[in-house]
């Protein structure tokens, strides 16, 4: 038996297999808070006498927050650790909850959305982060892909979730005679699950050490896009983020507006694309691991950017339903080949430059990818339809071939920089030293 006071060395599976529960569990409750709010916001906003801008501005306003605060936070957590900024992001978030229920002016809705932004900078690239630091060698798609599983199940499930409970006490009588129930039950399941969250991971989950990357001083932003699989690594996330948003953000108009479909079919494609990426991340991410050489991991993602750019220039050629619903398929399918594939890059690249940093970047590229997708896509629909009756935009084929296109640029920079004269063979990992007892 260990003294108190000893330091003990134990294998990183172990360690993994006791935290990615309560890991799992953040991720879910974070992205099922977001996902909760996503359908209210628009209706939420407009009761508050919000224009159309605005209403987009409220709900970038959340991404561009976070964009701003993970830097800083993951330089931070890098150095002082991981599980109590964690906490912290999750209780912010519950307490974000109670906010949104008594905003009354617009102002105050915009100042709850950037302090939510804030705290969505703590949990998702610091729970993903911590994963990354704890998966063994050779197993890093796996652990990846579960917690991949987590936070698209957490996406998926949200809106269907903050629908149903706001639909099911919408017409009850006010609550204090001042609050609308049905956005109560759905701020207040989402201010639950992350209160539950937060007091999970302080008192349950273990703060760890920090990996080979504490023991040298830490390289700056510049120094990391040095490194060849780094960029390909951002140039993948980036046009990730563009091709999935813009996917999403005008499929819907194009299957309703276009083919006619009905809301309950729109929302049939959205889910499917959704949750089959869910419940194929931990799968495809062995699948990953199986091929553990960078070589091989890079092929699975450039066979998946093809997929990508082909699916994108199917859409506008579709004209029935079932048509669509293929097309969703195959969407998640190669999700599912390329997140976890990326990701297992992303953990070898934060064992070399600081695990939140790296993640923390990727996050925030994919941020940006996301905030220019459907951006840039309305511009290329606008400029594909001039002269529309009441500058009405109807045809957005032209958005699909515009993503197509960028993606396929991305994945050309990625298959460049991660070519296999820039592959650098990663230090095996030495065991994690859990922390002397001192009490």
């Amino acid at each position: 038996m260990k003294a108190k006071g000893t330091a003990v060395s134990c294998p990183r599976w172990v360690l993994i297999k006791k935290a990615f529960p309560i890991l799992a569990l953040s991720v879910f409750a974070g992205m099922l808070g977001l996902g909760i709010i996503s359908p209210l916001m628009p209706v939420y906003a407009r009761d508050l006498g919000a224009t159309g801008i605005w209403i987009g501005v409220l709900l970038a306003s959340y991404s561009v927050s976070r964009a701003v605060f993970m830097p800083f936070i993951a330089r931070f957590s890098d150095k002082r650790g991981r599980r109590i900024i964690l906490a912290t992001g999750l209780l912010f978030y519950a307490v974000m909850s109670f906010f949104y229920m008594g905003v009354e002016e617009l102002w105050q809705l915009m100042l709850v959305r950037i302090l939510h932004g804030s705290a969505g900078g703590m949990i998702i690239p610091i729970a993903k982060a911590y994963v990354g630091e704890l998966s063994p060698e050779g197993e890093e798609g796996t652990w990846m892909g579960y917690y991949n599983t987590a936070f698209f199940a957490g996406m998926g499930a949200g809106p269907l979730i903050g629908g149903t409970l706001y639909d099911a006490f919408a017409g009850a009588p006010l609550i204090f005679g001042k609050f609308d129930p049905g956005l109560v039950a759905a701020f207040g399941a989402m201010g639950l699950l992350n209160l539950i969250g937060a007091v999970t991971v302080f008192f349950f989950l273990p703060e760890i050490p920090l990996g080979l990357s504490r023991r040298k001083p830490r390289p700056s932003f510049r120094k990391m896009l040095s490194s060849n699989p780094f960029r390909g690594l951002l140039s993948l996330r980036l046009v990730e983020g563009l091709g999935r948003t813009s996917y999403s953000a005008f499929l819907p108009i194009y299957a309703g507006l276009q083919l006619g479909l009905s809301t309950t079919q729109t929302g049939t494609l959205v889910t499917i694309h959704v949750l089959l990426s869910a419940l194929l991340q931990a799968p495809m991410g062995k699948i990953t691991d199986k091929f553990s050489q960078s070589i091989s991991r890079r092929s699975l993602i450039l066979s998946g950017g093809v997929l990508i750019v082909i699916y994108m220039l199917l859409v506008p050629l579709t004209t029935q339903f079932w048509q669509l619903i293929m097309i969703s398929i195959i969407a998640g399918m190669v999700s599912s080949m390329t997140t976890p594939a990326g990701s297992a890059i992303a953990v070898g690249e934060g064992r070399k430059f600081g695990m939140a940093s790296v993640m923390a970047a990727v996050s925030l590229t994919i941020s940006a990818g996301q905030a220019l997708g459907p951006l840039l896509g309305g511009i290329v629909a606008e400029l594909a339809n001039r002269g529309p009756a009441e500058g009405v935009v109807q045809d957005v084929r032209a958005v699909f071939y515009f993503a197509a296109i960028f993606v396929a640029i991305g994945i050309g920079l990625f298959g460049w920089f991660t070519r296999p004269a820039a592959d650098v063979p990663l230090p095996a990992l030495p065991p994690v030293v859990i922390p002397p007892v001192t009490s």
